[in-house]
């Protein structure tokens, strides 16, 4: 196998933050930190500029005139910082009522024979709701199944919610 070779900012490969999108920063420092890991770049300073090297102008300039691009800061310390900048990824993160209401729209009407759908969605509600309660419960699990069963076509959210009925009456 060929050694590795870090990305000049013009390779095709290199990474690319086009659009200042929540997805596509977090993609991009990941995509950037895999590089500085891959290329074995351990200099701070050099691992700062590699970052910023893959911007376009205008972010770059933002990017490097942060206090932490200073050479007495670490990469980590720089990475946070930036992070700062979009406070969105620290929220999409840690999951928003508004967020799981966003999904809870998007998939409006989700019908029985529509597994796939509901599959997706059963994943990113379960991971919405697990993020919305911890460590502080900003939901509990009763608002939730309310949710989840009002996303649901009617007819098919009644059929859920007799078969849980039944079930928890067949336990006790």
């Amino acid at each position: 196998t060929a050694p590795f070779s870090i990305p000049r900012p013009w390779d095709r490969e290199a990474p690319r933050l086009v659009k200042e999108h929540i997805d596509e920063i977090v993609e991009f420092l990941e995509n950037v930190d895999d590089i500085i890991e891959l290329g074995r770049v351990v200099d701070e300073q050099t691992r700062k500029a590699l970052l910023t090297s893959y911007l376009p102008p205008s972010i770059r300039k933002l990017w490097r005139e942060l206090r932490t691009y200073d050479v007495e800061h670490s990469y980590a310390n720089f990475r946070f910082e930036i992070l700062h900048l979009y406070p969105e990824v620290d929220e999409r993160r840690r999951g928003s009522f508004a967020g799981l209401v966003q999904l809870c729209q998007e998939f409006k009407g989700v019908e029985r024979d529509e597994e796939g759908h509901l599959c997706r969605f059963g994943v990113m509600f379960c991971g919405s709701v697990k993020r919305l309660q911890a460590p502080v419960a900003l939901i509990t699990n009763r608002d939730a199944c309310v949710m989840y069963l009002r996303t649901l076509d009617s007819g098919f959210a009644r059929r859920v919610q007799q078969f849980v009925e039944e079930r928890s009456v067949a336990t006790v």
